[in-house]
């Protein structure tokens, strides 16, 4: 959760504070990131800024394997946009737009091979926004499913 006094027990309150391997998330850099705390606080009430046309990067420490990621922007009094949001590099919105007092959510699969921390980087010409990220395991890399490599098949047996 980003800029809510109080988070939900499910929740981590991240705010601004950098990366650290201790804590296993964080910004890549902080500076320029603005708390927006609404009134009552919540997690659609609040939320993180960062600045037009800087790229805020924040970094989560996760087992290596498929994920859901949720980012939830609630701008608050002021509309943010357009904007767009990587994930590894990989652009997962772009043009995103959120009016003044609205709610976005996003979805996105992820798959994280764990060579360091997962990337989610946030940009907009006229600034970005940020409310909350929920990271969901699908399928850890080490659990024996096929997502991403093929079927296994062997000479005289079916396989389906």
């Amino acid at each position: 959760a980003f800029g809510t006094a109080r988070p939900p027990k499910e929740a981590t309150a991240a705010d601004t504070a950098p990366y650290s391997h201790e804590r296993g998330h964080g910004w890549r850099r902080s500076e320029g990131l603005t708390l927006v705390r609404g009134n009552p606080t919540g997690l659609v009430n609040n939320c993180l800024r960062g600045g037009s046309d800087e790229e805020g990067v924040f970094l989560v420490d996760l087992v290596p394997g498929h994920w859901l990621a949720t980012v939830r922007i609630a701008p608050g009094r002021e509309s943010v946009g357009p904007m767009e949001i990587r994930v590894n590099g990989h652009r997962v919105a772009e043009s995103l737009m959120v009016a003044a007092e609205g709610v976005h959510t996003l979805t996105a699969p992820v798959v994280h091979r764990g060579a360091g921390p997962l990337e989610l980087a946030f940009r907009g010409a006229r600034g970005w926004a940020v409310s909350s990220l929920a990271l969901q395991p699908l399928l850890f890399q080490s659990e024996d499913f096929v997502f991403d490599r093929g079927w296994w098949h062997l000479e005289g047996v079916f396989t389906p």
